[in-house]
């Protein structure tokens, strides 16, 4: 399997963020569950136009936006989760900008976590969310 397609969990993915029938995103509230785990709010989804679909598609795409062999002990706190539709399948990706991690799911399911080394990606959600404060400060 290519570096790809592996990231994305198949090539049926890749083809999802290649050529969906839509594209949404939203802000991402975190927070602890009573047994100490992450748990993530969204907001209400808002379309992402094409002129910034485009370059994050671009991005997601390209393998030389993924800094694979980092470690790194950060615990990503995802503040945006941008999805691709295709019919009834949706591949979201969620992005920590403090520790340029995304995670990459299929339907729901986890299927990688990488570290990113795109500007894009945040240059984009904040024009996407402009009145975002956490996002404002993000670098």
């Amino acid at each position: 399997m290519d570096p790809l397609a592996e990231t994305f969990g198949g090539p049926w993915n890749v083809g999802v963020v290649r050529q969906p029938d839509k594209v949404d995103a939203c802000i991402l509230h975190s927070g602890l569950t009573a047994d100490r785990r992450m748990r993530y709010d969204e907001t209400d989804f808002v379309a992402v136009p094409s002129e910034l679909a485009a370059p994050l598609q671009a991005a997601l795409l390209n393998e030389r936006t993924y800094l694979h062999g980092i470690e790194n002990l950060c615990a990503p706190r995802y503040r945006v989760r941008l999805r691709f539709h295709r019919g009834r399948n949706i591949v979201a990706v969620d992005f920590c900008f403090d520790c340029g991690i995304l995670a990459i799911y299929r339907n729901g399911s986890q299927v990688d976590q990488e570290y990113f080394g795109s500007g894009i990606f945040l240059a984009s959600m904040k024009r996407l969310f402009p009145g975002d404060p956490l996002l404002a400060q993000a670098k």
